[in-house]
């Protein structure tokens, strides 16, 4: 687009935001059950939606169509995504309807087939393909710590294996327990009047639709790693700092984590695991990843006796069945974590908490 005064050929990008109240919304209902999403999930917007994911952390649900009005009952598989560094969720589910890994058939002067391989193009898109960028030394997707579309670069000395960002997909929406996204198949804004010279423009108007959805747990309190992550409340003495998204560095003091957990009596649950889904990596000393209980000291706040009780996590997950002692009131879990060689820096990701309940 040719903005006012520019010169001949000159394009820039036209950007534009607002905020709309649209009629309607979509509910759901929703748990996970044996490697299953169970539930309902109810579109009451003008439009229908089509190819509707839900994204969890390292996995997915495809629902695929789901019309205006409709309530549709859902009990499907969760499909993993693969765990190698750099993966995603849009390689995921391309992969698993037969493209390549990152599809953007456009860097190749290519173009989609249809409206969902155009659909998994703008995923692909949004999670970094179709743009090089040469400090990546290759794909950024897979070279570099990616996140909502910004390239960031780790502390000078990060291993160039060590991919951090492991639960920050470019897709998930952050704070999110899980992201529901789809295309509506007509235009929720009402607007689709931009013209140039009089002309309508030739193209594409997609509308992408993405929301967060919390799970219901309550009936059903197997949750399952990665699902409840913690909240920083409490510093002490710390240096610590979010170098990029769920991704800490600390040197001096210690931070304390918050999980949240999902409504139920505290002696129907038998057991709570803490993960730490990247190897802790010590940058000053180069410390191999995986040599976790040697550079972080973990502790649980013990309601009962109101003091922390140090745990080792052994090959980044920590697991209890004294759970009366660590779930306070509220559904209250507190973690705190230090550093255990302050002449170090300690690059670590934010940890989660999975539960099971008594068979």
């Amino acid at each position: 687009m040719q903005e006012p005064g520019a010169g001949k050929w000159t394009f820039h990008a036209l950007v534009a935001e607002q905020d709309r109240q649209l009629q309607g919304k979509i509910t759901a209902h929703l748990t996970l059950e044996h490697n299953r999403l169970v539930g309902s999930v109810t579109n009451t917007l003008d439009a229908s939606l089509n190819d509707v994911f839900v994204l969890l952390p390292h996995s997915f649900v495809a629902i695929g169509h789901l019309a205006a009005g409709e309530t549709q009952q859902i009990d499907l598989p969760v499909q993993n995504a693969t765990t190698k560094p750099g993966a995603t969720l849009s390689n995921a589910i391309a992969l698993s309807n037969g493209l390549p890994a990152s599809y953007f058939p456009y860097s190749n002067n290519g173009q989609a087939q249809s409206d969902f391989q155009r659909h998994l193009a703008t995923l692909s898109a949004l999670s970094g393909a179709g743009i090089g960028y040469t400090p990546c030394g290759g794909p950024c997707i897979t070279q570099a710590i990616v996140s909502k579309g910004a390239v960031l670069t780790a502390p000078p000395g990060t291993p160039e294996t060590l991919h951090l960002s492991v639960n920050s997909d470019p897709l998930l929406l952050n704070g999110a327990q899980a992201t529901l996204i789809g295309w509506a198949d007509t235009l929720l804004d009402g607007t689709n009047a931009i013209t140039i010279n009089n002309t309508k423009p030739n193209g594409f108007h997609d509308n992408l639709v993405e929301m967060p959805l919390d799970l219901d747990f309550t009936q059903n309190l197997n949750v399952p790693p990665n699902i409840l992550q913690g909240s920083v409340i409490d510093e002490q003495n710390s240096d610590v700092e979010l170098t990029a998204p769920d991704t800490y560095a600390l040197t001096t003091g210690d931070v304390t984590f918050e999980f949240a957990l999902p409504n139920a009596e505290k002696s129907s649950i038998s057991s709570l695991t803490l993960a730490e889904p990247n190897a802790i990596y010590d940058l000053i000393h180069k410390t191999h990843p995986g040599v976790i209980g040697d550079l972080i000291q973990a502790s649980l706040f013990n309601w009962q006796t109101m003091e922390w009780d140090r745990i080792t996590l052994f090959s980044g997950s920590f697991t209890t069945t004294n759970t009366p002692a660590y779930i306070g009131p509220g559904g209250r879990v507190l973690l705190q974590v230090t550093n255990e060689d302050p002449s170090g820096l300690l690059l670590f990701a934010k940890l989660s908490l999975s539960l099971k309940v008594m068979s």
